[in-house]
């Protein structure tokens, strides 16, 4: 990908174990994870890290940020629990969860504490767990949720499977959101379909022919 767009992460973030994630991203993503103290023309966005109780806004502020606990958590089923997630009808909620409710496991959220100008886009039982602020027209968001420890011979799916998608949803929609061209380069969801169980022994389902598609 010859055109990626630069997103900010600090120079003392390097320490932490969920930085792995990054080289899984870059080859996802269009995205370079810069670790720098500065910002730069090409900037698109800033990773924070620290407290997730507390709102922050980054070192730029004229930039969008996404705020995480320092917290680390390991990929395995140890220290999951069952949490049933509540999403706002917002329109910084990705379509497919907007407002819809749905329980899945995940690590123990930081529940988060909300300014006066910040909204919930996601709420447990517990409260709050991803919020979104606007700032001088930019927008700034935050996750209770920690980012993964991978390991090298970790793949996409394992971070982002049925098990552990709730931890990497805000994240992912945020780095998404940075692209240049996001509105424009992509046709919307229209539809799903899902032929269930067919027949593999004859050549058509109903009217849907095998060898047409």
């Amino acid at each position: 990908m010859s055109h990626r767009y630069s997103i900010r992460v600090p120079v003392e973030a390097q320490k932490q174990k969920w930085v792995s994630l990054l080289p899984i991203l870059e080859e996802l993503l269009p995205v370079r994870f810069n670790f720098s103290e500065d910002l730069t023309p090409e900037t698109a966005g800033e990773i924070l890290t620290g407290s997730a109780v507390a709102a922050e806004v980054g070192i730029g502020g004229s930039i969008s940020s996404f705020a995480v606990p320092h917290e680390e958590i390991a990929l395995g089923e140890e220290g999951l629990i069952e949490i049933t997630v509540q999403f706002s009808d917002d329109s910084d909620v990705p379509f497919p969860f907007r407002g819809r409710t749905l329980r899945a496991k995940a690590s123990k959220p930081s529940t988060l504490s909300l300014s006066v100008n910040e909204r919930p886009l996601a709420t447990c039982e517990q409260g709050p767990v991803w919020a979104c602020s606007e700032r001088g027209g930019v927008k700034h968001f935050r996750s209770a949720f920690a980012l993964p420890d991978v390991h090298t011979d970790t793949g996409f799916q394992d971070v982002l499977g049925s098990h552990r998608f709730l931890e990497m949803l805000p994240f992912v929609c945020w780095l998404q959101a940075r692209r240049p061209s996001a509105s424009s380069d992509a046709p919307s969801l229209r539809a799903c379909f899902i032929f269930d169980d067919p027949n593999l022994h004859w050549p058509h389902y109903g009217f849907v022919d095998y060898r047409k598609l």
